[in-house]
């Protein structure tokens, strides 16, 4: 590059906007609008936007020649155009301005977990988000990865741990003492001889709690749980769900001020349409429709659920998110799983961290910080390592672990970047 250039312009990109390097072009992100600005990788782009690609400056200067050459005309407008940054002349007393690069620095948390610092867990189980509690064993099937939802498709009734009172209370009471997140309770199938249980155990505890449960469960008292505001419920249905127990439930849930979720469990494009038909008709009723895979539906996932470019500009991808999708799985972090045995997962699907007769949760957590799974997959694998929306696209989820794959979308396969 010529030294004799006269800079004649400051080209900036604003500290909302984020700057990728992915398959061979520069990409601008903006976090506030969605848009996007990219041009092709060259070796003299490369040595222009080095400051951008170190981190070390969103402001670089340029002249004349040096965008004529470098052909950064149109990346430049795109760049404008989308509100992502500008070019502005520069005055004969002008300093190239500093503005703060869109870069994560998560050095002092990872240089903590060099160290073997075990304080780390103490400072994330302070901010434990959830706690799902199962009153059932954990499945072995052999078929896959344990999922919660798999619960609600077993036509049976599951056995409940006869001791889960004796081995939850203790441990529920020391917890809620300092921590203060949401508890999910799972069951499929809840009697009313079960009900006084649940609120002898749950009801004391000063925390937000969710039970998790099918269509075919009795109902709940109505003196014990109903119109208290601490508790919301998630009935699941499927397919099978007869029509009048449904019915049972959204007359229930007619009366009472409590959050009742519908968690419908879709397998196929025939029970969609079935029940996007009963939502029609139930409009007050909150349903959500969760798309199940039972192993043989992988056509309708491809179909309905695999991403195509267009949904990744469906909703605009904040920085905090782009950021926390580099470091740590956002549909994962912050999440424990406890099994009737006392056995605690980051997920259902994983190896257990311990138990909590002889482990303590910090000590846990920390397990799964350092040798973990689920709270640290994120998307740095093929194919997605070297997609231009690798930190775009949402964490791995339970989707991806149900089929089997690295990612859920039509732009790139496994093998793609091999």
């Amino acid at each position: 590059m010529r030294e004799d250039y006269q800079m004649n312009y400051n080209f900036y990109l604003d500290s909302y906007s984020c700057f990728f390097e992915k398959e061979d072009c520069f990409f601008v992100y903006n976090t506030l609008n969605g848009k996007w600005a990219d041009c092709s990788v060259t070796e003299e782009r490369r040595r222009l936007f080095a400051p951008f690609l170190e981190g070390i400056n969103y402001s670089i200067s340029l002249s004349e020649d040096m965008i004529r050459e470098c052909q950064l005309e149109p990346f430049i407008k795109a760049v404008r155009d989308g509100f992502s940054g500008d070019l502005i002349l520069a005055g004969a007393e002008t300093v190239t301005p500093f503005l703060f690069p869109s870069l994560p620095d998560f050095k002092y948390e990872m240089k903590k977990l060099d160290k073997k610092e075990r304080a780390l867990g103490h400072e994330v189980y302070q901010n434990l988000k959830e706690l799902h509690l199962f009153l059932h064993p954990r499945i072995e099937s052999g078929k896959g990865p344990f999922l919660p939802e798999q619960i609600f498709y077993m036509k049976d009734r599951f056995p409940i741990a006869e001791d889960w009172q004796q081995q939850y209370s203790p441990f529920l009471q020391d917890l809620t003492l300092v921590w203060k997140g949401k508890l999910h309770i799972w069951c499929n199938q809840i009697g009313a001889d079960m009900w006084p249980s649940l609120n002898e155990v749950f009801s004391s505890l000063p925390i937000q709690k969710v039970i998790h449960t099918g269509v075919d469960s009795s109902l709940p008292p109505l003196n014990k749980f109903i119109n208290k505001e601490d508790y919301s419920f998630e009935v699941f249905v499927t397919d099978d769900s007869e029509a009048t127990v449904m019915d049972t439930w959204t007359v229930f849930h007619s009366g009472m001020d409590n959050e009742i979720t519908f968690q419908w469990l879709i397998t196929s494009e025939k029970e969609w349409k079935k029940a996007s038909e009963w939502i029609e008709k139930n409009q007050t009723v909150a349903v959500d429709l969760k798309p199940y895979f039972n192993g043989r539906n992988r056509k309708f996932f491809e179909k309905y659920i695999f991403l195509k470019e267009e949904d990744l500009f469906f909703e605009i991808i904040r920085k905090k998110d782009i950021f926390a999708r580099k470091a740590l799985n956002t549909n994962y972090f912050g999440k424990l799983y406890l099994f009737s045995d006392g056995k605690v997962y980051a997920h259902p699907a994983d190896n257990s961290l311990g138990a909590i007769t002889d482990t303590p949760l910090p000590e846990m957590i920390y397990r799964e910080l350092t040798e973990g799974k689920s709270w640290l997959l994120i998307r740095n694998q093929e194919p997605c390592a070297s997609c231009r929306y690798q930190w775009i696209c949402p964490s791995p989820s339970d989707y991806e672990r149900a089929l089997m794959v690295p990612n859920l979308c039509h732009l790139k396969k496994k093998g793609d970047a091999e």
